[in-house]
């Protein structure tokens, strides 16, 4: 295994369980306020907005990353870590991809690769987020990477774990991570 196949089943792991942990984290506390959520017992899936999932995945790379984190720094890309010379170690653009026919943000997607094509890091990761029924990640990834990616692509990794979207339906969320160069 590569040295950038090594470090993107490592990232992806890190941002895993840091979404997983948040996920368990956001459940147990509207369980226990059930006045306040007697329907919506989801965790993350609660949150629409993109930014959260980038934030909870920063604070899991801060703490077991050995690279200072940064957000949507000045250079415009949604996460970086850099060393002490703060040289790019790791450029990473997030997507969220949870739309019912999960057409919606491709293009967007896209330009992110676009972006990652032309950044200077030495590792530059495409990194996504989404939940799907049970048993649908694996066919999933494989319409992404043909469809989106456009290639048959060795450097990827994810991280899946079960929970419930807001209608209270047991899913799979998974965080995905694409290496490009």
């Amino acid at each position: 295994m590569n040295h950038k196949r090594e470090e993107l089943k490592r990232i992806i792991q890190i941002a895993g369980c840091a979404l997983e942990r948040e996920d368990k984290l956001l459940r147990n506390i509207v369980k226990e306020n059930d006045r306040a959520y007697p329907k919506n017992k989801s965790g993350i899936l609660r949150f629409k907005n993109e930014r959260f999932y980038q934030y909870t995945v920063a604070k899991g790379l801060m703490e077991f990353y050995e690279y200072a984190i940064e957000l949507e720094r000045k250079d415009n890309y949604d996460l970086i870590a850099t060393d002490l010379d703060n040289s790019n170690k790791l450029i990473v653009e997030m997507k969220k991809w949870m739309s019912s026919e999960g057409s919606s943000e491709i293009p967007f997607i896209k330009k992110d690769i676009e972006k990652l094509k032309n950044a200077e890091a030495e590792l530059k990761i495409l990194m996504i987020f989404s939940a799907n029924p049970k048993d649908k990640t694996e066919e999933n990834l494989e319409w992404f990477l043909e469809e989106v990616i456009n290639k048959k692509q060795d450097s990827y990794d994810y991280y899946i774990f079960p929970t419930i979207d807001p209608k209270g339906d047991s899913v799979d969320f998974w965080v995905g991570g694409f290496v490009f160069s």
